[in-house]
């Protein structure tokens, strides 16, 4: 499996409100619709309640593909390049951080409060 992470930031002047609904509603049913995608999260978050980084984040998107060649083909589809002419009015492209990882295990741990 492939999984695709991409680190966001809001376009100057698009406040936090307008950016999470146009994300979620508009551009979250753009992606819906890229082939050979299986899975597609959108991380809705305020980072500099934790830091007081410069470069805050508005949102992480993690998009799953069961094989590279999946995610490649998906890259070069009109539906994808639909999705790309759009992030523009959304996100700040400089600053877009994309990281593809192909996962070699999951390991998970259920953490319990113990009494």
């Amino acid at each position: 499996m492939i999984t695709r992470f991409v680190i966001l930031r809001r376009r100057q002047g698009l406040n936090k409100v307008d950016f999470s609904s146009y994300w979620e509603h508009h551009h979250g049913k753009l992606m819906s619709k890229v082939p050979g995608l299986m899975k597609y999260i959108q991380y809705h978050v305020e980072s500099e309640i934790f830091d007081n980084t410069d470069f805050p984040i508005d949102g992480i998107e993690e998009l799953h593909f069961d094989s590279e060649q999946t995610l490649l083909k998906a890259l070069q589809s009109p539906q994808y390049k639909h999705v790309v002419n759009n992030e523009n009015l959304l996100f700040d492209m400089r600053s877009l951080c994309i990281h593809p990882l192909k996962t070699l295990r999951t390991v998970e741990f259920n953490l319990q409060t113990q009494g």
